[in-house]
């Protein structure tokens, strides 16, 4: 994740997963999507999954699908108008391409 900077990633481990759901606790967005990779483990396990679209972009997917959540509500975000009206699911996706370096 080089392609964060400081900023995303600060938020990315202090941010909240949800407000009234789960891991709604600080820092927990980390410890949502290390269960959503937990949980690609052992989709890995299963032949049918793994073949369709590979280990490696599970993985990814899982890593990322919430990045952008923490983004959500940042000056970067609500001033990009490419991603103001995107889901969190795929602002991680366009990061790099957005913002490049840092």
């Amino acid at each position: 994740m080089s392609w964060l900077c400081q900023e995303e990633k600060k938020l990315f481990r202090t941010e909240y997963a949800a407000v009234n759901h789960h891991d709604n606790v600080p820092s927990g967005l980390v410890a949502h999507t290390y269960k959503v990779c937990r949980i690609v483990k052992v989709m890995g396990m299963y032949n049918e999954i793994v073949n369709y679209c590979g280990m490696d972009l599970l993985m990814v997917g899982s890593a990322l699908h919430d990045i952008g959540k923490a983004l959500m509500n940042t000056t970067w975000v609500s001033m990009s108008k490419r991603v103001r009206f995107l889901s969190h699911r795929v602002i991680a996706e366009i990061l790099p391409l957005e913002k490049g370096n840092c």
